[in-house]
């Protein structure tokens, strides 16, 4: 975790985080209910740059997926964090729309 110096209030950021945390599980838990228990999926809420964290993260992973923006433009389709994650990360990718 990357902790430094915020113009936030730290109740916001913490309010946030708290409200992220729980979209992520939420999400997770759908995902769950469609594919099956047996999957065995990995969270983490970690602060940094996007890309270069995904791409930290990625070691000794066995795939890595992410999301990409809804745009239609097919010379960006990865999205840049998808591309970076492409490029560099220790495993699979598997970049979805989002």
């Amino acid at each position: 975790v990357t902790i430094g110096w915020t113009p936030y209030p730290s109740d916001l950021v913490h309010n946030l985080e708290s409200e992220k945390a729980l979209v992520l599980r939420q999400t997770v838990d759908k995902v769950l209910h469609d594919v099956g228990d047996d999957v065995a999926v990995e969270t983490h809420m970690v602060r940094g740059p996007t890309a270069r964290t995904l791409v930290h993260m990625s070691e000794g992973a066995t795939l890595l997926v992410i999301g990409r923006p809804g745009h239609h433009d097919w010379t960006s389709w990865l999205g840049s964090a998808g591309g970076y994650c492409a490029r560099h990360a220790s495993c699979p990718v598997v970049v979805v729309p989002a």
